[in-house]
């Protein structure tokens, strides 16, 4: 996939929500998943975290590849296993 401009929009589909379970989304562009169990980073703002929404805009991507990645986490932000995760490859035109 290749995307014209430097902004990148996530645009994900919530299959299942339950607000008291603490579930939520993060979106990562161009960094790996940390193993399941482990904490997701804060304060990158390569990794989104994000409550509610479904959609999340990167602004300003470099031209050349990149890798969109959003998964579950759960409300102490480690990632969970057996849930949805999805890994898209794109690249931006100079």
């Amino acid at each position: 996939m290749v995307l014209p401009s430097g902004d990148v929009t996530v645009v994900w589909r919530r299959v299942e929500e339950n607000p008291r379970s603490g579930d939520h989304v993060h979106v990562f562009l161009d960094r790996d998943l940390p193993a399941v169990g482990d904490p997701i980073p804060f304060g990158d703002p390569q990794i989104v975290h994000v409550m509610g929404d479904t959609t999340y805009v990167f602004r300003n991507v470099k031209p050349g590849p990149h890798r969109i990645t959003v998964v579950v986490g759960d409300a102490a932000h480690r990632t969970r296993g057996g849930v949805a995760r999805a890994s898209v490859p794109f690249r931006v035109r100079p």
